[in-house]
């Protein structure tokens, strides 16, 4: 089928110069042309109708016509020394110019099509779990603070570790850890809302932007979470089992930019951990104490 649309776009191409070259034939008159202008016209003919068979190879029909204007403007400059065309010259630079605007924006969509999933992975993703990185994180929850600051609205900020997975790594190796962070990875998308964010930041750490949450809906994402990820983890017959500790600072009692709201959640999950408490809010870390 790809074969076959090829040759269709290159035959009709073919097509259009055939007729161009009758056109000019009637209505123009000859001229005598100079043997090197007229060569190098030719071969600068030829490689881009090259370029254009290979080009028809590809899915994009914006680049796909963008090749065959291209490779028209420079068959009409070749015409051009064969026949007495005024605006020959102004003709092609137009042609031309579209041409080039029109295999940039073919060059682009390829581009995205081909490479644009795996950039924006490599760019703004966690390479293991698929969760967004720490600088994508914080980048879209500033956005996301912005416009709820404007709203008055409220937000929760989870900041979870992973109890005991230090072992796991040790006991049973680096690839079966990795296995347990994509499970456990799993099971807390699972777990928060659409709309949330859920960011890996590094290790066995995680944070979670509840988007519009109060106390409450925090309080049951959290439970959830916990409930999930203390659920056994299977590998190759094993039953791996990890705990989890939390912190989680509410937007904007406990602050108003993502850098306080995370280093508070993080003092309340060490507290939450010492006291084996499972979560804590940091309004709560004093009677923790």
């Amino acid at each position: 089928m790809k074969r076959t649309s090829m040759r269709g776009g290159v035959l009709r191409s073919v097509f259009a110069f055939l007729v161009t070259g009758v056109v000019v034939k009637i209505f123009f008159d000859e001229s005598q042309p100079q043997l090197f202008p007229t060569v190098v016209a030719l071969i600068e003919f030829l490689s881009s109708f090259a370029l254009m068979y290979f080009v028809f190879g590809f899915g994009h029909k914006i680049f796909k016509a963008g090749s065959s204007m291209f490779v028209y403007a420079k068959y009409l400059y070749f015409l051009g020394h064969f026949f007495t065309i005024a605006t020959i010259n102004i003709v092609v630079m137009v042609v031309e110019t579209t041409s080039i605007l029109l295999i940039t924006t073919g060059l682009f969509l390829l581009f995205k099509d081909t490479f644009g999933g795996e950039l924006w992975r490599l760019a703004f993703s966690d390479s293991l779990t698929g969760l967004l990185n720490r600088g994508a994180f914080l980048n879209s929850s500033r956005k996301i603070l912005r416009n709820l600051a404007k709203d008055q609205r409220t937000a929760a900020l989870i900041y979870i570790d992973l109890d005991r997975f230090k072992s796991v790594n040790d006991l049973h190796g680096h690839h079966v850890g990795d296995h347990m962070l994509e499970i456990l990875s799993k099971r807390m998308k699972n777990s928060v809302r659409e709309g949330d964010l859920l960011c890996r930041l590094g290790g066995d750490e995680f944070v979670i932007l509840l988007v519009g949450a109060s106390e409450k809906v925090a309080q049951e994402v959290v439970k959830r979470i916990v409930d999930s990820i203390c659920r056994p983890v299977s590998f190759d017959g094993l039953a791996l089992c990890v705990g989890v500790s939390a912190g989680i600072a509410m937007f904007p009692r406990d602050g108003t930019s993502i850098d306080d709201l995370v280093k508070k959640a993080d003092k309340a999950m060490y507290k939450a951990k010492e006291r084996n408490l499972g979560y804590l809010f940091v309004d709560q870390i004093n009677q923790a104490d």
